[in-house]
């Protein structure tokens, strides 16, 4: 009663079947997500479901099946309608960039400093979910769906200094174990998959857990110009547009390795959060920028790009989705007229 909680519960079906929630956010270890989501859903309560969406590509369609069923809505981070993103579609288009030509997305860190769940691929989940879903799906968000994945996935460190665990952040790890811990990870930490999408573009999703700094970068390549958007140490998100042939108007002109960079105003504090968002879909006044069949999308991806690892053959991807934001159609066509 300390804080003010006059209910709490040890047994999630207690709790939807006393509490009557109407939404719940999902963020327990990623082999419990199915489980929990679909049992809320089949009661028709709203999830917002932690990523990895879960741990087999199976049961991530047991999630969207039981939503579609129930009708109760399902979102699935990462949260894709921040306002980084939001500003970046606006130049995503023939007459700031030329057509799409290629893209690439990456999340790199050190690694974690806890010692625990991150390196153990039975509570992590497999296939290097809990870092590669965020380039994935910064691809696709912006691009919409793919049809073909490949790829490699593996892990370079098998033995691997940390922290001593007594916190949680992105830190480089130590270089002497002795101010350490030496873990033995079961789950990958490097990957590469290349996308293709249905005109024939490519795109590469890659995730490090070894790199000296920690980043989120996508780049959109045009015919004519090309887009950045970065977020170093997850503090400083910024979108910066290559535009040689004409100047940006409301941007700022910045110098660095081309010419003709400006840098785009990102607006503060006038897009929703990700509980904004939520509740927002749940009351049907806003599009989820991280909906089911997206998230299903990107997860087919995700496992379907491990199993090309596996085996050394190509996928081709049978999910799909509507997005929530509209590109020109002539942005994505390379081939019916000169460029």
């Amino acid at each position: 009663m300390e804080y003010g909680i006059d209910q709490w519960f040890d047994d999630y079906i207690k709790l939807f079947e006393t509490a009557k929630p109407d939404a719940v956010i999902v963020a327990t270890p990623t082999p419990t997500h199915a489980t929990i989501a679909i049992s809320a859903l089949q009661r028709g309560i709203h999830v917002l479901c932690e990523k990895p969406m879960a741990r087999t590509f199976g049961d991530c369609q047991a999630m969207v099946a039981a939503s579609k069923k129930s009708g109760a809505l399902l979102l699935v981070m990462p949260f894709e309608g921040n306002a980084q993103t939001r500003a970046a579609i606006d130049y995503l288009n023939e007459p700031t960039l030329g057509v799409f030509v290629g893209a690439q997305s990456e999340m790199v860190v050190p690694g974690m400093s806890r010692t625990d769940w991150y390196y153990d691929a039975n509570v992590a989940g497999p296939a290097f979910g809990e870092m590669m879903v965020y380039p994935i799906s910064a691809l696709v968000n912006l691009l919409g769906p793919a049809r073909r994945v490949t790829g490699f996935i593996n892990t370079l460190i098998p033995h691997r200094i940390t922290g001593t665990g007594d916190r949680i952040d992105f830190l480089p790890p130590p270089r002497d174990p002795a101010k350490g811990k030496t873990v033995k990870p079961t789950a990958a930490d490097n990957a590469t998959l290349i996308l293709e999408w249905a005109n024939g573009q490519h795109g590469i999703a890659r995730g490090i857990w070894g790199t000296s700094f920690l980043d989120n970068a996508t780049t959109i390549y045009g015919r004519h110009g090309t887009l950045w958007m970065s977020n170093k140490g997850f503090k400083r998100p910024e979108v910066v547009v290559h535009s040689p042939e004409r100047p940006i108007d409301g941007a700022t002109l910045v110098t660095g390795s081309y010419e003709n960079c400006y840098r785009i105003s990102i607006p503060k504090h006038t897009h929703e959060g990700l509980i904004d968002h939520f509740v927002d879909c749940v009351h049907r006044k806003a599009v989820p920028s991280c909906g089911a069949e997206q998230a299903l999308h990107v997860h087919e991806i995700l496992y379907k790009g491990a199993e090309a690892s596996r085996t050394g053959k190509t996928q081709e991807l049978a999910t799909t989705f509507a997005s929530w934001h509209k590109l020109d159609p002539k942005f994505l066509d390379t081939r019916s007229r000169p460029v």
